[in-house]
């Protein structure tokens, strides 16, 4: 009885082993293979870091094939790290770190740089899976061209500032740049060194993520409104050059005259098109509560885009900041001079002139156009969007054409961007220079499209940060329009 009882018992035990056995495989298995892709991508995974450090990451090229991202071999171990050759391109192109995550195209493409984008066969993904191999990432080619990059970056110096260049009528983004910022190659060495304010003002991007005031520019918005009621270019504004009076300690003046002083000086009485050349705010001022109401006004902020988050991919983008608009006059006139609460990124504003010159279509914008496996010679093509809302009419755009074609050529700033042999060679210049203050700090701002001959355009916009000048923006879009156009395939 006794042997009869420990028989069963044993057999018992034997069999609760086995089954504890075939449950710790069956979970071995299920974690091992079946969830092992969810398990690894996990953030919080310390092996996706370990793997992440020995995998083969993609390259990213600009148009003309030039690298601009690439993993190279450290002398530790399997262990690769991630160069850039050209730092000046992490506008667009972002950067990629181990430990702190990745920005732009590394982050918006990263599937396709860690070989996440490839099918393979059940054979093979089976195997992968079990020996946790990982494939080599696929490479990506962006629309962005180095040498109007670094043309720009120079132009900007050892200034802090924004500009963007976009190609009309596609679309394509062929220069981003945020300056200053950290070198991608030493993020993570110099990583500590920044306080954690300091940190997030250097690496975010400045064209999609950085919202400023739009100080004078906005009269180009409140323009749209004012002639979308029916006003003309024409029309002679009765001491349209004198300044408007402002209140508050952070403006170096407590009114705004014309941007374009020397060239205001010549009349009182000047016409609405030589108001908008000149940058004069008074007609655009007088607009608020005559032609424009709050209601109106936020509408129109949203019709032009310039409160939504612009498509780019995946990139990281902002809204814009809406405007306060009170029943306190001084309140109405901060917002109509652009000094109040509404904030725009760059990329917004280079939507709106695109869709100026385009128009009155934002063209879809796109800063990437093929990718390549690992393994693979040829470049296949990206899907990307075709079609973008109309921002306005087209006759309202042709008259906003007309406008920034009178500044470029009756505004001594706006010229500042302009080139006597691109001129000679038929391109056409639109512009429109503007500044805005905060904390007695001057922003200089370019708005504006070159059309050539063949009848596509180049759009620039340009902010630079705490300027001397009115016309540091244009004289740095002068050369982002030199150096696009003489490189053009």
């Amino acid at each position: 009885m006794n042997n009869t009882n420990m028989t069963r018992e044993l057999r018992q035990l034997a069999r609760g082993i086995l089954i504890a056995f075939g449950v710790v495989l069956l979970a071995s298995m299920f974690y091992g293979v079946v969830q092992s892709k969810s398990l690894t991508s996990r953030s919080d995974n310390p092996r996706r870091v370990i793997a992440e450090q020995t995998l083969q990451r993609g390259m990213i090229v600009d148009r003309n094939g030039v690298v601009l991202a690439t993993s190279s071999p450290t002398n530790i171990g399997d262990r690769l790290r991630r160069i850039y050759p050209y730092p000046e391109m992490i506008g667009g192109v972002g950067y990629f770190s181990y430990t702190h995550g990745a920005s732009g195209l590394e982050a918006t493409f990263g599937d396709l740089l860690r070989g996440e984008w490839q099918e393979f066969g059940v054979w093979d993904e089976l195997t992968q899976d079990l020996l946790h191999q990982q494939p080599d990432g696929g490479d990506l080619r962006t629309t962005l061209d180095l040498r109007i990059q670094q043309a720009i970056t120079q132009s900007i110096g050892n200034r802090n500032g924004a500009a963007v260049v976009i190609h009309v009528p596609d679309g394509a983004v062929l220069a981003m740049v945020s300056q200053y910022t950290l070198d991608p190659n030493a993020l993570d060495e110099n990583w500590d060194e920044f306080a954690q304010i300091q940190r997030q003002r250097l690496i975010h991007n400045r064209v999609t993520e950085g919202l400023y005031r739009p100080g004078s520019i906005v009269e180009l918005v409140t323009l749209i409104g004012m002639l979308a009621n029916g006003d003309s270019l024409d029309r002679v504004v009765e001491n349209g050059t004198l300044p408007v009076s402002v209140g508050g300690t952070e403006f170096p003046a407590n009114a705004f005259g014309c941007v374009d002083e020397r060239a205001a000086a010549f009349t009182d009485d000047p016409l609405l098109k030589e108001a908008l050349a000149w940058g004069c705010p008074q007609p655009f001022v007088q607009a608020f509560g005559e032609s424009l109401t709050a209601e109106s006004y936020d509408a129109l902020l949203r019709q032009l885009g310039l409160l939504d988050k612009p498509e780019l991919y995946d990139f990281r983008t902002v809204v814009g900041r809406s405007p306060v608009l009170p029943d306190d006059v001084s309140a109405w006139t901060l917002e109509a001079l652009g000094q109040g609460n509404l904030r725009v990124t760059p990329l917004q504003l280079a939507r709106l002139v695109a869709a100026i010159a385009n128009d009155g279509s934002a063209p879809p914008l796109y800063i990437a156009d093929a990718y390549r496996m690992a393994g693979e010679r040829e470049w296949q093509a990206l899907d990307r969007p075709l079609f973008e809302k109309a921002l306005m009419r087209d006759e309202i755009a042709q008259q906003l054409r007309d406008v920034m074609r009178f500044a470029a050529e009756n505004s001594l700033l706006v010229k500042l961007a302009n080139d006597t042999e691109l001129s000679l060679q038929g391109y056409v210049l639109h512009g429109q220079v503007g500044v805005s203050y905060i904390n007695q700090q001057m922003n200089s701002w370019f708005l504006g499209f070159m059309d050539a001959p063949d009848g596509s355009s180049v759009v620039v916009v340009v902010l630079i940060e705490n300027a001397e000048s009115p016309g540091e923006a244009a004289v740095v879009a002068g050369d982002a329009f030199q150096t696009t156009i003489a490189t053009q395939p």
